[in-house]
């Protein structure tokens, strides 16, 4: 069972392990997603990785645009080789946007077609209320922002967690990473 509450909002739901919410209020209010938008962003990654496009063993060289992000940050630096693996657990675990972006980066070539790659699995996620438009949950420089609904996210933690590598991950408590 997975509960999400956006008190900000006036949102809440309890959704069971197959996405569907039991009980809620507002459950499909639109609001902003901010680093809820990484669990997207590694259930992409963790496809790639189930698909043999990337590997956890990849090294990954933090760009400019990576260290430059703001927000929650695992303090990677422009030019530090990670892997993918732990690039994975800084976006998870300490929430990093710098590795969130650096993992789609290395997935896409660039974070636009990294979106797209988001965006396209949300549709196929029956994710009706959701956009995204960073890998992140930053807003962009012109003030967009990742928006959803406590009902999309229900679909996409059930998702999530269908998969082995993410539910390793997410389970646990802390990490380090070599820099």
């Amino acid at each position: 069972i997975n509960i999400f509450a956006f008190s900000n909002y006036a949102a809440k739901g309890l959704a069971d392990e197959n996405g569907r919410i039991l009980s809620g209020e507002n459950e499909n209010l639109v609001h902003p997603l901010a680093s809820l938008t990484k669990i997207m962003t590694l259930l992409i990654i963790t496809e790639k990785i189930e698909k043999n496009e990337i590997s956890l063993n990849d090294t990954v060289t933090i760009s400019k645009e990576a260290d430059r992000l703001r927000g929650s940050s695992a303090h990677l630096s422009e030019g530090f080789k990670l892997t993918v693996e732990e690039l994975f657990k800084a976006a998870l675990i300490h929430s990093g946007n710098d590795a969130a972006y650096a993992l789609a980066q290395h997935a896409s070539g660039d974070a636009e077609s990294f979106v797209k790659l988001m965006n396209e699995k949300a549709y196929q996620l029956n994710m009706k209320n959701t956009v995204f438009r960073s890998p992140t949950g930053l807003p962009r420089l012109d003030g967009n922002l990742d928006i959803s609904t406590i009902s999309d996210i229900a679909k996409l933690t059930s998702e999530a967690i269908k998969h082995p590598i993410f539910l390793k991950y997410s389970s646990l408590k802390e990490t380090s990473i070599s820099t």
